[in-house]
């Protein structure tokens, strides 16, 4: 990516756009909304779109990174690994994201902006092109105690940690969840759970989702005996409950995945409404262009609520 909007651009089918409009003088009204000559994108057809590794889909971190990590990285960069100071890459699910999604982020090597508003940035400022993690790899990972040789990755496995930053770093391939779940994020455990959690290990929410205080992934719903925040807790009973508790999420992401994981099917009732709500009208929309471009005429249905 050499420049990102970070925002996207609706056609549909038989619309055509242009540049102009965007890419004009903004401050010269003289300015003219026609190029003196034509451009060289417009001395040829329009690209026909390449095929990204399979069949089209929403981007998922799980899938579409995470693996590159698992072949190459978590034999060292595990948690209690000796690269784990550094960075942990393991895949464990916590209550939002995953570990080695979370350590990117959180120690700044994306290169990523991140939800939210930001400032007007020059082209080459951000993305794959300054990320520390890219800059890294492309000189080639050197030798270590796992990697005897010096790493480096294939052009797929490169393209799919280029991609995935160049697209601001996403995680989840939806917005829709499986479960309201109390805060953070998509959380697999109760109101009661979560409350309990916090008591006994001295977190909360606000401490487990503020850049600001990162302790690091503290919780594993794939490997519960290895979540990091049972070491913090010295009362053997506290030890356990603290252990049955994200155990009992493990098994509530099992019964009822969430969307990074194989299987997400079932939303919450809000969600679910959300959905109805846009199909609803992506169909009614259908009916109106299908009018538009046969020449007939559609008239207002019921089922807009009309």
């Amino acid at each position: 990516m050499i420049h990102s909007m970070r925002s996207g651009t609706s056609i549909h089918s038989g619309e055509r756009r242009g540049c102009v409009g965007c890419h004009e003088s903004r401050v010269d009204v003289n300015a003219s909304s026609t190029p003196s000559a034509p451009t060289m994108a417009l001395r040829r057809a329009a690209s026909e779109l390449t095929p990204w590794y399979g069949e089209p889909r929403a981007f998922n971190y799980l899938r579409e990174v995470q693996p590159v990590f698992d072949k190459h990285c978590v034999t060292c960069h595990d948690f209690e690994g000796k690269g784990a100071a550094k960075v942990i890459l393991a895949g464990d699910k916590g209550f939002a994201f995953n570990a080695s999604y979370e350590e990117l982020h959180s120690k700044g090597y994306t290169g990523a902006i991140g939800a939210g508003p930001a400032g007007h940035l020059p082209a080459g400022t951000w993305g794959a092109r300054t990320s520390p993690l890219i800059l890294h790899l492309k000189v080639g990972h050197p030798p270590g105690p796992h990697t005897p040789r010096q790493l480096n990755l294939s052009k797929e496995e490169m393209d799919r940690l280029v991609t995935w930053i160049d697209l601001n770093g996403p995680y989840y391939p939806t917005g829709y969840s499986a479960r309201p779940g109390p805060k953070p994020g998509r959380n697999p455990l109760t109101s009661a759970q979560t409350a309990r959690f916090y008591k006994l290990t001295g977190f909360n929410d606000k401490i487990l989702g503020e850049a600001s205080y990162y302790p690091g992934p503290q919780v594993s719903f794939d490997r519960p005996e290895r979540s990091p925040c049972l070491k913090r807790i010295e009362d053997p009973d506290a030890r356990a409950e603290v252990l049955a508790i994200i155990e009992a999420g493990k098994t509530s992401l099992a019964a009822l995945p969430r969307a990074d994981m194989q299987g997400f099917a079932v939303l919450h009732p809000e969600d679910e409404r959300a959905k109805a709500q846009i199909e609803k009208y992506s169909r009614i929309e259908q009916k109106v262009r299908h009018a538009i471009r046969s020449g007939t005429k559609v008239m207002d249905s019921a089922e807009a609520g009309e």
